[in-house]
């Protein structure tokens, strides 16, 4: 057998990294946008229904995405070599 890559666990790790800081921005964003709204700041009330939605969206793929993988994995760990 040949060895792994080192590289290809910094690139998961960086790829993982970065879905994560992606969802955490939609959610700070949908936030914000609820307390302009909340606030006074912003009479648009499509914005703050907007940035919810969106977080709620990237968030459920973010999760979709990471039971999928935990599955592969979990597979993987249970091949008969």
């Amino acid at each position: 057998m040949t060895s792994s890559n080192p590289q290809s666990g910094s690139v998961f790790q960086g790829m993982f990294s970065d879905a994560v800081n992606t969802v955490e921005n939609f959610q700070s964003q949908a936030g914000k946008a609820i307390q302009d709204f909340l606030s006074g700041a912003s009479e648009d009330v499509h914005t703050p229904v907007i940035a919810a939605q969106q977080a709620n969206l990237s968030f459920q793929l973010f999760m979709q995405v990471r039971n999928k993988v935990v599955s592969a994995y979990q597979s993987i760990m249970g091949m008969q070599l």
